[in-house]
């Protein structure tokens, strides 16, 4: 055993594919067979092998015949490869070539085929984030796609040109490989701290003071949820009180249909705010297109200062629960708004908005945006204002309102805040104001001058005097209130090349051609994603 592993050892210390060929060639002798005759008919017979072979092994610096198998075995070699290396000898020396890996596999995806793949990923839309972030090459493609859906849709565009597609497991290679693409999924409110903290506690990682921070994030869970279910109560048993929530729907992109072209080309962007009323379960869908404007603060704040004037003449407390998202919601703008409001509306003495904890802001809001993502699978839309129809047939038992607002419906609340909140810094005792922590805001009619806000909901509450501490007037809050917009806004120049795409394809119907042929847009207008992707973490006002 001891000579056969160093004969091993030696054969495989060659190194070298044609020096082990040579070695087969000067350790096996082989020599035809002798023809034989048939005694009776005097014919050869048939040969039972061509060659006679002999297998040597060195020992010692001798050469010593053994059989055939104990050869095979001591070289760990196969009758193929001493085959192949006396078949390529010429004078005792192999003169064949290594041809391992350099044959094409039957099996090999053609260039063309490559060719055909990348070609139809880069026929889909792909956006910048909505922030627009230098750091990353990353770009997006729509939310109703998938690596699965494209294929799909590769396999007919396949089918229609008579060629047979390539698997999916080369497309999804393709795919992964060469480009930094990502299926844009729209932020939630995921809870950073939660995560963070179940991570620690499978790792066995928790710190004293990530342990403090989330019990008192938990408590600030619990202290809001019980809140609202406190208020819901009372707005239930007292007419004078309104309860509701608020929210924007994920983009809805138009047009809006079953049809493969429409995967491939860039949509125009509907937004809707939906407020749902606690206690009546009344709810009201404010919808506007991107031309009319965007989906940040001024346009929050205008739809809420719509709701209020819409509210029973018997209504004189309003609550308003809604995420925390700054650039929308918690910010001067709105809170501006929900100040000038509280002045304006007769019926109205006071208006609180409270915050839900961030990551478990799950609402009443969002049945309203469930049930209008299942009629939108039954009902096909063109144009925007067909989106009324899909948001009326949500619930037939009790429709919910439709609003549809245009440019001109949109106030400019930040130049509001700039004539009437000449202090937004500091609280009445000197203390900087931490907007971002701050989870209820009180507008007051009997306190013109002051925002009463807390950072939780047990706390006392803190006072804003907007005046800053100057004598004199209060800031007087103007019934005429400056516009947004004076125009609609204009669509990106690739984006109004896909909707007219789109109409020449009779994709939408050509009844509706004459809105998209109207639409503005412009070569400086960004082309990027409607909403924050979930990868994103700005928090910024959007408006």
């Amino acid at each position: 055993m001891d000579q056969q592993s160093s004969i091993f050892d030696a054969f495989y210390g060659l190194q070298d594919y044609n020096r082990q060929k040579d070695y087969i060639c000067t350790h096996v002798t082989q020599k035809n067979t002798v023809t034989i005759l048939d005694e009776e008919t005097m014919t050869p017979k048939k040969k039972t092998r061509q060659v006679a072979r002999k297998f040597f092994l060195t020992v010692d610096g001798e050469k010593v015949q053994v059989c055939k198998r104990f050869f095979l075995g001591t070289l760990s070699v196969g009758h193929a490869y001493v085959q192949h290396a006396l078949g390529n000898a010429q004078d005792g020396v192999f003169s064949g070539q290594d041809g391992r890996g350099k044959h094409t596999p039957g099996n090999k995806t053609s260039e063309e085929d490559r060719r055909r793949v990348r070609k139809h990923i880069e026929s889909f839309p792909c956006l910048e984030s909505h922030y627009c972030r230098k750091s990353s090459g990353r770009k997006f493609l729509d939310e109703t796609l998938s690596i699965k859906e494209m294929y799909r849709l590769f396999t007919q565009d396949c089918a229609s040109e008579g060629v047979v597609p390539v698997s999916s497991s080369i497309y999804r290679q393709t795919f992964v490989t060469e480009y930094n693409l990502a299926f844009h999924k729209p932020k939630k409110d995921l809870c950073l701290l939660c995560s963070l903290y179940h991570d620690a506690q499978k790792n066995n990682t928790v710190t004293p003071e990530l342990e403090a921070d989330y019990r008192e994030h938990q408590e600030k869970k619990q202290e809001s949820r019980q809140e609202k279910t406190n208020d819901k109560k009372l707005a239930q048993e007292n007419n004078e009180i309104s309860v509701a929530t608020f929210d924007l729907e994920s983009v809805l992109s138009t047009p809006c249909n079953n049809i493969s072209q429409t995967h491939y080309k860039r949509k125009l962007a509907v937004y809707n705010l939906s407020i749902y009323n606690l206690a009546s379960k009344e709810g009201q869908c404010f919808v506007w297109d991107e031309t009319h404007g965007r989906k940040g603060s001024c346009e929050i704040a205008t739809c809420l200062f719509h709701h209020l004037k819409c509210l029973p003449p018997q209504v004189k407390h309003v609550i308003l629960y809604s995420d925390t998202c700054t650039g929308q919601n918690r910010n001067q703008y709105v809170a501006a708004a929900l100040l000038q409001a509280v002045q304006q509306l007769p019926n109205l003495e006071c208006i609180d908005q409270k915050f839900l904890t961030s990551g478990h802001t799950h609402m009443e809001c969002d049945s309203m945006h469930s049930a209008i993502e299942t009629a939108k699978k039954k009902i096909q839309v063109a144009i925007p204002d067909q989106w009324h129809y899909v948001i009326e047939c949500a619930r037939l038992s009790q429709p919910y309102t439709v609003h549809e607002l245009e440019f001109g419906d949109f106030i400019d609340y930040k130049k509001v805040a700039a004539s009437t909140m000449r202090n937004t810094k500091t609280d009445a005792a000197g203390n900087r104001i931490n907007w971002l922590q701050i989870s209820w805001f009180r507008f007051k009619k009997e306190d013109p001058d002051t925002v009463f806000f807390k950072y939780r909901m047990k706390d006392d509450f803190q006072q804003l005097k907007i005046r800053g501490g100057r004598r004199g007037r209060t800031p007087c809050m103007t019934t005429e209130l400056p516009s947004r917009y004076l125009e609609r806004q204009p669509i990106s120049a690739v984006k109004k090349a896909d909707l007219m795409d789109l109409c020449r394809l009779n994709v939408i119907p050509q009844k509706h051609h004459h809105f998209y042929e109207g639409l503005p847009c412009s070569l400086s207008a960004p082309d990027r994603l409607p909403e924050p992707d979930i990868t994103e973490d700005v928090d910024t006002d959007e408006g």
